[in-house]
């Protein structure tokens, strides 16, 4: 529910006037402040997402100097600047070229009759900046009760009704966890994403990020994915983000559990270091993931494996190793050896103890599937879900 340009533009633009010149495509911004600059000694003060607006009364004698502001304000990522006209800037100040520099930068530039109060038009803004703010924390508040709470849900579904979030449509969850959250990645990652798709929302926390996406397909998702991605690595080159999607959530009845595979997600891709991680495509892991209980788990993986971690215990040497090769490297010594970088004597050794002392059938077909999936089950458990 971020204030987006368009539509603020679109509510007010015959109450005061406003007047679009040039950057229509840039209207989908979000915008979360309104500030008033005059001169490129404002650049300190910008931020992401600010409107901004100004009357000229420091202009310089330079012919340059609204170009040279423009292009400051496309440089600190405003969404925008109305330009209060009529006393100390006329329409014709506003040459062809800036004009295109604008549409050019899909910067959206309005101008405003001087007979528009300055203060009645950031008076509403910031009324509507802060009813906004209050509606994401509403919301925001509403999505992680249905995690929190998964039982008891009536009262976050009325409030999402309420702002148009049906319980029986299908969403999809993006889970961003990144080495660390400031204001401006917030609102870079924001931007993108409602530019993306405007009716998300995005649960902002201290921790991560999560984009809920109304009635998603797997490629838009992924799509959007992709342009977080590349956002953060524009603006943010040297910390490292990761991205969990969700498979189809078709009601709030199933939001905590799609909720949870969207961050297990993420938390796979972070022990992977791979950027995206799809739950659609974890293969085994969407079963693990479906088991509540990790004691089972555990359970599995001592049954299975115990005699070769307790051998290795007492005779401090690494059989469990080797095991693993062999059932990776479907029981061939040269290339057990090769992977462990020892000869193949010694594979042939430690097989033969494998399958005479710690009596593993090794040449049953389905005794080497179960051990090789308790080693699966093994690795999981290790993830921080």
């Amino acid at each position: 529910m971020s204030l987006i340009l368009k539509d603020v533009f679109e509510d007010t633009k015959r109450i005061y006037g406003l007047e679009l010149l040039a950057g229509r495509k840039g209207l989908s911004g979000i915008m979360n402040w309104v500030y008033l600059a005059e001169d490129a000694t404002a650049s300190d003060f910008l931020s992401p997402g600010q409107l901004v607006i100004t009357t000229g009364v420091s202009r310089p004698h330079s012919s340059a100097w609204l170009s040279e502001l423009i292009q400051m304000l496309i440089q600190a990522h405003t969404c925008g600047l109305i330009i209060n006209v009529g006393n100390y800037i006329t329409e014709e100040d506003i040459t062809k070229e800036i004009r295109q520099l604008c549409e050019d930068s899909d910067y959206p530039l309005f101008i405003m009759p001087w007979k528009t109060h300055i203060a009645d038009i950031t008076h509403d803004y910031y009324n509507r900046i802060f009813a906004d703010n209050q509606t994401e924390q509403t919301l925001t508040n509403a999505f992680l009760n249905l995690v929190r709470t998964p039982f008891d849900t009536s009262y976050s579904v009325s409030v999402l009704e309420e702002y148009g979030y049906s319980a029986h449509q299908p969403y999809g969850i993006l889970y961003l966890q990144a080495d660390e959250w400031n204001t401006d990645t917030t609102r870079n990652i924001s931007r993108t994403a409602k530019a993306a798709h405007p009716q998300c929302h995005i649960c902002i926390t201290r921790q991560y990020l999560a984009i809920i996406i109304p009635q998603p397909d797997t490629a838009e998702l992924c799509g959007i994915a992709e342009k977080l991605l590349h956002t953060h690595t524009l603006h943010a080159p040297g910390s490292s983000l990761y991205i969990g999607i969700s498979n189809t959530c078709n009601c709030f009845d199933e939001f905590a559990r799609s909720f949870y595979y969207a961050k297990s997600a993420a938390c796979i891709a972070h022990y992977r270091q791979q950027t995206i991680c799809n739950f659609d495509n974890l293969g085994f892991y969407k079963v693990l993931l479906s088991v509540s209980d990790r004691t089972l788990l555990k359970d599995y993986v001592r049954q299975m494996l115990g005699p070769v971690f307790d051998y290795d215990e007492q005779h401090h040497s690494n059989y469990t190793d080797t095991l693993y090769q062999y059932l990776l490297c479907d029981g061939s010594i040269l290339r057990i050896a090769d992977a462990l970088y020892c000869h193949r004597n010694t594979v042939n050794y430690r097989v033969k103890l494998l399958k005479e002392t710690l009596h593993y059938q090794l040449d049953d077909v389905p005794t080497r599937c179960e051990l090789l999936i308790a080693y699966q089950i093994q690795k999981f458990l290790t993830l921080d879900l």
